[in-house]
């Protein structure tokens, strides 16, 4: 594992990268590319997406979070939660991660936006322990394995 991010669909401007943690892995242009790719075009809530970038496997989940900004849009706000993998990783551990962390926490009333980003680099903790525990909030945590 490489990196960690966060990506969303914010209103009136479209996909963009929230998060991307080590913050210098990729470049500005590159940010950009990979907020298009991470929700491709038709996907839907539970949908989870592979590709390969830019000497990476992208693996992404897209699940929903409330609204940025109910003022300016009332739908849920799509999001895709994923890595940046080396090109010949398995990617489906990560798929499995991911699904049991939104299964996990998006009933909790603290599954946001701000709140995701503010976790997303947690997940990095990943690469040096097998089991790692999230806390959405004081009383909401989240005990997370990768079995690969």
């Amino acid at each position: 594992m490489r990196a960690v991010f966060l990506a969303a669909i914010i209103p009136k401007t479209g996909p963009e990268v929230i998060v991307l943690y080590p913050e210098d892995t990729l470049s500005k242009d590159e940010i950009e590319e990979l907020s298009l790719i991470c929700m491709p075009m038709g996907s839907t809530e539970g949908d989870f997406a592979s590709i390969v970038f830019n000497g990476y496997q992208v693996a992404g989940y897209l699940t929903s979070t409330p609204p940025i900004d109910e003022n300016l849009d009332p739908r849920d706000t799509i999001v895709s939660i994923g890595f940046l993998l080396d090109t010949y990783t398995d990617p489906t551990p990560y798929r499995n991660l991911l699904m049991d962390f939104v299964i996990k926490c998006s009933t909790n009333e603290s599954f946001t936006l701000p709140t995701l980003e503010r976790i997303i680099p947690e997940f990095l903790e990943l690469k040096d322990y097998k089991i790692i525990i999230i806390s959405l909030n004081d009383v909401m945590s989240c005990e997370l394995s990768l079995e690969i």
